[in-house]
């Protein structure tokens, strides 16, 4: 003899753990989940070396205001800092920066080998 649903005024056969084919369903309903956090997009540390490093990277550009590459297509007047090391470790390292316009640093980062090259950035490669 067929078994019957263990849900109360339920008649109908069991289909697997005690229950009928609908009931169990319910009671395999997926739970609700949770919201997600979201992932920082940058770590606390990080965090507070950027802020240090505007600081510095706004004096730096107040006093090295004319562009040091002086490439084809040059604007004169500097924009931006290149990390001549990378910006790894040297990040807040203002010796291993050189003041650059947008059209130079575009360059200077397409070109790493004349780059090198001409002074304006370094090998991160091991030797």
């Amino acid at each position: 003899m067929p078994k019957i649903c263990k849900h109360e005024k339920c008649n109908n056969f069991v289909f697997g753990g005690g229950y009928c084919s609908f009931h169990q369903f319910l009671r395999n309903k997926p739970k609700k989940e949770k919201p997600r956090k979201s992932i920082r997009r940058t770590s606390k540390k990080r965090r507070e070396e950027s802020e240090v490093y505007s600081g510095l990277r706004t004096t730096f550009l107040n006093s090295h205001s004319r562009c040091e590459a002086n490439l084809h297509n040059c604007t004169i007047s500097a924009t931006e800092v290149h990390h001549k090391r990378g910006r790894g470790k040297y990040y807040l390292d203002v010796s291993t920066w050189i003041a650059l316009c947008h059209n130079c640093h575009r360059w200077v980062t397409d070109n790493s080998k004349e780059a090198i090259r001409l002074g304006l950035s370094t090998s991160r490669l091991k030797k």
